[in-house]
């Protein structure tokens, strides 16, 4: 994975030096979060199910077109986000929880137009976690059980219209366990991974 970072750093460096034309936008939207949870039991693994999270995530990015003759020429993206995201358990009863894990993530995208104004979207992101609470019936417990940093894989579609603005659709999937329980006891162990689907509108400028 840090060869790929490094790779697309470096070709991003390269388009602010020699790149055609560069534009800048601002995002919103949706989150649908949910996680890859797993239960590792004295080197047994379980998976756990929960619901989906609902909520947001707002962004802003540079998007850089290199020199090229193509007529449908591969541009390339990063964003700084704010994403909300989690997970929910029980949601509808008065037992229910929301897990909240909320990051800064910084995708770093190539972008390919392959009809009229549709685009497909795939690259990496970097995470970093702002806070980590679970809310129980209207109140907030800092969690600490779990790691500030995290990467993973995104790929999606964008159709722009002439005049700025755009929709989107991200998926989300980390590869980066984000648990830090353990407990030497019992020999038991938490595995979690991000994954969230993104449903944007924003406007480049």
């Amino acid at each position: 994975m840090k060869s790929i970072y490094f790779t697309i750093l470096t070709v991003l460096i390269c388009s602010v030096n020699y790149g055609q034309k560069l534009n800048y936008g601002l995002k919103g939207g949706m989150n649908v979060s949910n996680t890859k949870f797993t239960v590792l039991d004295n080197g047994e693994s379980s998976a756990r199910d929960f619901e989906n999270r609902i909520s947001y995530f707002i962004s802003g990015f540079v998007e850089y077109f290199p020199k090229t003759k193509s007529n449908k020429p591969i541009s390339i993206q990063t964003e700084l986000q704010f994403s909300k995201q989690g997970y929910s358990y029980n949601r509808s009863s008065e037992t229910g929880f929301v897990f909240q894990l909320d990051q800064m993530n910084l995708p770093l995208t190539l972008k390919k137009p392959i009809l009229n104004d549709l685009s497909i979207v795939g690259g990496v992101y970097l995470g970093y976690v702002t806070s980590s609470n679970e809310k129980y019936q209207g109140r907030k417990y800092k969690q600490n059980e779990y790691f500030n940093f995290d990467n993973g894989l995104l790929v999606g579609g964008e159709y722009s219209f002439d005049f700025g603005l755009l929709l989107d659709f991200r998926y989300m999937y980390g590869l980066k366990n984000m648990s830090d329980f353990k407990s030497p006891e019992s020999n038991i162990e938490h595995e979690y991974k991000n994954r969230v689907f993104q449903f944007g509108l924003g406007y480049r400028f």
